[in-house]
């Protein structure tokens, strides 16, 4: 098998499952795809709804799994790619699509081409409100000219030590290694499986960017975007858990030193506190003026435009319709 494509749900709607599984099932060589779906312990899972669903639409390839209670999103991703058969793993937050019908194909090329263990790609961010529908260009992560470019400095700089991470949803892994890095930080990191780029990128490991977009993100439907204070916290516990460990095992490691400068400051004052890590570390006050400038210069825009939200038979399909 060539690739898994693992949907996580927790409590999701069922409209939003049929609505990612379509991005799915509409992947040029479906029969290369390995359908995998992981329930974090929801009231309601709708397994046997995702199964009728699967199989009146002909896939074969598919596994269904359920958790009797809720773990977090980096158990329940780990339970799916325990799972998996196939050789890269791409993750689908449930209310994500992929962006055409050709990009697990494409994203597949791109790790066998560059012989790549860990990829990412752009993204666009989209909304939906009463089946009306607005998407617009994502500028995640911060200073993309520094992948651009393969500035690795740069690139350990922006994410270990400034936390300007890429989003965990334009990732995709080779298998053995996302197991392995996974098995780093269960137990230290329960919602945000994202972080394992922090690992990644301490450990030497090289993340490739592929220059197109690959996703359509639901804009306010993941933990990290749903402006939620009960979540915000969650995040920045799981945040915290992972900067002690990475103290511990990885203390010489030069962008996690600076992390760890900076670190030490949160519990002061605000306005010292921001004082003091300008002092620090001044250049990473100006990145977010950066990013602006790349966006405004086109760089988070992919040549490759169309894909299934500004496609009209996915749309009417789906019963969605552009936000007038």
């Amino acid at each position: 098998m060539l690739c898994s494509v693992i949907m996580l749900t927790y409590n999701s709607s069922l409209e939003k499952i049929y609505l990612t599984l379509n991005s799915v099932l509409r992947q040029e060589n479906l029969d290369k795809i390995e359908v995998i779906v992981a329930d974090d312990g929801s009231k309601n899972n709708f397994l046997p709804e995702i199964k009728q669903f699967l199989e009146k639409h002909g896939v074969i390839n598919y596994k269904l799994i359920a958790s009797d209670i809720n773990r977090g999103t980096v158990e329940n991703f780990y339970s799916g790619v325990k799972i998996a058969k196939g050789r890269y793993i791409k993750g689908l937050g449930c209310g994500d699509l992929l962006y055409g019908k050709d990009s697990i194909n494409r994203l597949c090329m791109f790790m066998e081409d560059k012989d790549q263990k860990i990829g990412f790609g752009l993204m666009r961010a989209f909304q939906t409100e009463n089946n009306h529908l607005e998407y617009w260009d994502c500028n995640i992560p911060m200073d993309i000219r520094a992948f651009r470019e393969n500035n690795l400095k740069k690139v350990k700089r922006n994410i270990v030590s400034w936390g300007k991470l890429m989003s965990g949803a334009s990732m995709f892994f080779e298998k053995d290694l996302l197991t392995k890095l996974l098995d780093e930080i269960r137990g230290k990191v329960i919602f945000c499986e994202d972080f394992i780029q922090i690992i990644a990128l301490v450990k030497n490991i090289n993340i490739g960017f592929f220059d197109e977009y690959i996703m359509w993100y639901e804009m306010g439907g993941g933990i990290s975007t749903s402006g939620n204070s009960f979540w915000k916290a969650r995040i920045q516990k799981d945040y915290n858990s992972l900067i002690t460990y990475l103290g511990k095992e990885y203390k010489n490691n030069k962008y996690v030193r600076r992390r760890l400068r900076t670190q030490r400051l949160d519990n002061w004052p605000k306005l010292f506190r921001w004082g003091m890590k300008f002092l620090i570390d001044t250049g990473m006050f100006f990145i977010p003026m950066r990013t602006g400038l790349q966006k405004r210069q086109g760089l988070y825009k992919a040549k490759n435009e169309h894909g299934f939200l500004n496609d009209t038979e996915f749309l009417d399909s789906n019963r969605l319709s552009h936000k007038e």
